[in-house]
């Protein structure tokens, strides 16, 4: 499995299918005071073949999917896409992890829905609404 943790946890989540693609536990958090925040969920690719995220926007407006990586004490984020998806296997995206960054057009609040689009290279767009919980709350 890519990326490391499970599915996001959480009451507040949202999915979406595509083809043999699906998208589990999608949340997004916002960090005050601000439009900025990070987005999570989980990626599997049920096909016999891989797929590769292309790209990624949120309210729509172009967002990136970054992963953090540690050396000793510092942690650093480096951009990830395009990310290819093998067959049979997931993506996983969580706090500490693999993510998506995300700046919109006016700030979203807890209890708010955001528009996620995840590009693919082999099945295309897939969109969703993914609720907005608090900053810290997974």
């Amino acid at each position: 499995m890519l990326g490391c943790g499970g599915e996001a946890p959480g009451a507040s989540a949202a999915g979406g299918e595509l083809g043999v693609l699906s998208v589990t536990g999608a949340y997004a958090m916002v960090a005050p005071p601000g439009p900025t925040g990070s987005a999570y969920f989980t990626i599997t690719n049920r096909g016999d073949t891989p797929d590769t995220v292309l790209g990624v926007s949120v309210g729509g407006v172009q967002a990136s999917m970054h992963e953090v990586r540690r050396d000793g004490d510092l942690a650093r984020m480096a951009p990830i896409l395009p990310r290819a998806i093998p067959a049979g296997d997931s993506l996983v995206l969580r706090p500490g992890g693999i993510h998506v960054m995300y700046s919109t057009a006016r700030p979203a609040a807890p209890g708010d829905s955001l528009e996620l689009v995840l590009r693919f290279a082999l099945a295309g767009p897939l969109r969703m609404p993914v609720p907005v919980r608090p900053f810290g709350v997974e």
